[in-house]
């Protein structure tokens, strides 16, 4: 049978490994999805108005459609699958 100590030695060791892959897929992932955060509004902002262009008022009023039912789905995921 190991001994206590190093029973204890091992558990921190292995917290702290599963502390630093913990960080480093969350560093990752902040690095895969930074650049959506300037590119989207860039990108929403041209389709609308490529749809404007194309449709007329109507893609403004589905685009607003749209916004208006986000709190729907929002409501209804926490309803389904929780927080």
């Amino acid at each position: 049978m190991p001994h206590p100590v190093y029973l204890w030695v091992c558990d921190c060791i292995i917290q702290v490994l599963n502390l630093y892959a913990n960080d480093g897929q969350r560093l990752f992932d902040g690095a895969i999805w930074i650049g959506h955060f300037g590119s989207g509004p860039l990108l929403l902002i041209g389709g609308m108005a490529y749809s404007v262009s194309l449709i007329g008022v109507w893609a403004l009023i589905g685009f607003a459609i749209l916004l208006l039912l986000i709190p729907l789905q929002v409501s209804h995921s926490f309803i389904h699958y929780g927080q």
